[in-house]
């Protein structure tokens, strides 16, 4: 069966992880992604060896990160510096439908790599960029990583409790957040062309994509002048939409928006009918009002059974819903997450059988597939060459210019 990307051919040159995490997708959803690596340093991304201060090196030598943002595409390396390392690029961008770099500003112009250079190459191209803070701007040519795209952008700040320390978010957040607004836009772009018959140059950036995930939380401050107030779970202002801690040391997650809807049942779930009438909690405003001596209740009351009893009586008492707060580890184990294939197993040709993260879009008719593994630098170099019509005297006289 055809992949839906099938037949679109996208030029990567991209390093760490918010390009290339874009450009994998498009490679699991069937476009030929033909990544191009630094012949002397490589793609940084492959040396990330610790991740939270635990190793993170693979036997093939290169890193958990590089294995996921680098699959589903063909490695080439070249010297950009030298003329016979751009004339491979430039023949590559004849035939490609999308050129992707994130390199700070000025790079790609200094090497002849810029959209205005490409485009004379290949009108249709869409060129995609992807920045820090923006193609505008005062920061537009400051670089930026993960976790400043969290920092800036206000994330890091609102997944804290007030008064508590900052939390540190999770590795990678900004980075694939912005992968997918970037392949969301490539799409779009390709769309376009195929409508209107033009290419053009489009630019996402770490604090645009992770502004617009958070967009629930900012556009009080836009329309109201000031932002939502923040409130630590012990002054929940909804406690039924809130989080638990059970007897076994789990958490429980309660997502009852409609407070006043589902209070008489969950009243009766946790087995506190009296609740309902009490006139501290008998209505949402009346449960804001008294939030804490609630929150304080029902902290007792979910300290008796284990996270699992608990959504058994739960679900088991009507429409209220809840499910566990996974870590990491208890969440790739999770029996929905494996059925809905958002874990899967593949065959590496080094590291064996493993499992890896599958795809989060599912398509009925023609679905995406993990089909190779994140290559060794250079890897597919003479396949590209030679695709490209290059001999395999020119390919010798490359190597010996430096060129690859």
């Amino acid at each position: 069966m055809s992949l839906p990307l099938e037949g679109i051919k996208v030029i990567d040159w991209t390093v760490w992880m918010a390009g290339p995490s874009a450009s994998a997708l498009l490679g699991s959803l069937g476009a030929d992604v033909v990544k191009i690596e630094d012949m002397h340093s490589g793609d940084p991304g492959r040396g990330t060896k610790r991740m939270g201060g635990m190793p993170a090196e693979l036997p093939t030598g290169s890193s958990v990160s590089w294995e996921f943002y680098n699959r589903d595409k063909r490695d080439i390396a070249l010297d950009l510096k030298t003329q016979g390392g751009k004339e491979i690029v430039y023949r590559l961008v004849k035939e490609a439908d999308v050129f992707v770099q994130n390199y700070r500003q000025g790079v790609a112009q200094r090497l002849g790599l810029d959209y205005e250079r490409l485009r004379q190459i290949n009108p249709r191209l869409v060129y995609a960029s992807v920045t820090g803070f923006g193609p505008k701007g005062p920061l537009s040519k400051e670089p930026a990583l993960d976790p400043m795209g969290n920092a800036f952008s206000g994330f890091m700040m609102g997944s804290t409790d007030p008064g508590q320390s900052l939390v540190r978010i999770a590795s990678g957040v900004a980075d694939t957040t912005t992968g997918l607004t970037l392949a969301f836009g490539i799409l779009t772009a390709l769309r376009a062309r195929d409508r209107f018959g033009v290419g053009q140059e489009i630019a996402v950036s770490l604090l645009g994509s992770m502004m617009w995930a958070q967009a629930l939380s900012i556009m009080p401050a836009l329309l109201l002048g000031k932002p939502a107030p923040k409130r630590p779970r012990t002054q929940a202002a909804n406690p039924l939409h809130n989080h638990y801690l059970c007897a076994d040391g789990r958490w429980i997650m309660l997502g009852n928006l409609q407070s006043d809807r589902y209070w008489p049942t969950f009243c009766r779930a946790v087995g506190l009918p009296q609740l309902e009438k009490d006139p501290r909690f008998h209505d949402s405003a009346s449960r804001e009002a008294h939030c804490e001596d609630l929150v304080k209740l029902l902290d007792d009351v979910f300290d008796t059974r284990t996270c699992q009893e608990w959504i058994g009586i739960l679900k088991g008492s009507g429409d209220l819903l809840c499910c566990p707060v996974h870590d990491y580890a208890s969440l790739v184990e999770d029996a929905q997450v494996i059925a809905s294939e958002y874990v899967v197993e593949q065959d590496h040709p080094v590291l064996g059988h493993i499992r890896t993260l599958g795809l989060p879009i599912h398509f009925s008719e023609t679905p995406g597939k993990l089909r190779r593994p994140a290559q060794q630098i250079g890897e597919a170099t003479e396949e590209v060459l030679l695709e490209l019509g290059y001999s395999w005297e020119d390919i010798s006289r490359l190597r010996e210019a430096g060129a690859i």
